[in-house]
């Protein structure tokens, strides 16, 4: 019975090492395309090129690793009345919802979801797209109706989007056609407005269907890493304001500390940003 175990024990462990070796492996192949692409405007190193796989692969095991641990839908916020208005939300009760990408699962979002934990928020919604649903229409209505369902569950009167990656398109496309009363603010990570050509080798029908209409939402805030070997180049991220985050790539900028920092910058400022809305819709009408 022991020689069985660590037979097994043996072939897991030169599985996952072989998988490590092929994402390593992955990465040097993403990175020196983003260098070749880099090289018209400035010489990439050696040094740099290595660095710069690195680190993304790096991000690449953590994130696979944190698939170990799903995280769960936390509302512990009572449900609001409809006479509350916006001002009196406190930036840790306001429903946060977490949209991957669509080829991960909500656990991408694992490492910021125990930080937005960890700082009090009390309600989070992580979401994940059916693997079998293919067409962009089909993708949208799934989120749009998970997005009614946080609505009428929590009755608030504000809403946050945190996106990551290819999800992008899809929650642009929702947002433009929101019909809803409820104020949406979107926060992008790594999301690009059109399909980079490095992804055109990787593609899925689900990743052509979502990118094959105009995005017609822009985030209110976008945040990418300047060496993003997945989608470049840096002019189709957009954003109402963005941020670009310093010597990491596409799964990087999504752990770095920089980005989670950000986020609840941003979280936090939103009664501050509704304050200010009201002001100036008061001087207009006066």
């Amino acid at each position: 019975m022991l020689s069985i175990f660590l037979i097994l024990l043996k072939i897991c462990f030169v599985l996952g090492m072989g998988l490590l070796l092929l994402m390593l492996f992955f990465s040097l192949l993403l990175t020196w395309s983003w260098a070749q692409f880099e090289s018209q405007n400035r010489q990439v190193g050696l040094v740099e090129l290595l660095s710069t796989a690195a680190i993304e692969w790096g991000a690449m095991v953590s994130i696979l690793g944190a698939h170990f641990y799903r995280p769960g839908i936390l509302w512990e916020v009572p449900r609001f009345e409809d006479k509350l208005s916006s001002q009196n939300l406190r930036p840790t009760q306001i429903p946060i919802i977490l949209v991957p990408s669509l080829h991960v699962g909500p656990s991408v979002f694992c490492f910021l979801y125990l930080r937005l934990k960890s700082h009090y928020f009390q309600s989070l919604w992580p979401f994940q797209f059916k693997s079998f649903l293919k067409d962009s229409i089909f993708l949208e209505k799934q989120l749009k109706d998970f997005l009614l369902e946080v609505v009428t569950k929590t009755a608030s009167p504000r809403c946050v989007i945190i996106s990551f990656g290819t999800s992008y398109p899809i929650v642009s496309r929702v947002l433009a056609n929101q019909t809803s009363k409820t104020k949406f603010d979107w926060i992008a990570i790594s999301g690009a407005s059109k399909m980079p050509d490095t992804l055109k080798f990787v593609s899925s029908s689900s990743l052509n269907s979502a990118y094959v209409d105009e995005t017609k939402q822009i985030p209110d805030l976008s945040l990418y890493g300047d060496k993003d070997t997945v989608c470049y180049p840096k002019n189709i991220f957009l954003g109402k304001q963005k941020l670009e985050i310093p010597e990491v790539g596409h799964f990087g900028a999504l752990l770095h500390s920089k980005c989670s920092h950000s986020i609840l910058t941003e979280l936090q400022s939103i009664r501050l940003k509704e304050q200010e809305l009201k002001l100036s819709a008061e001087e207009r009408s006066s």
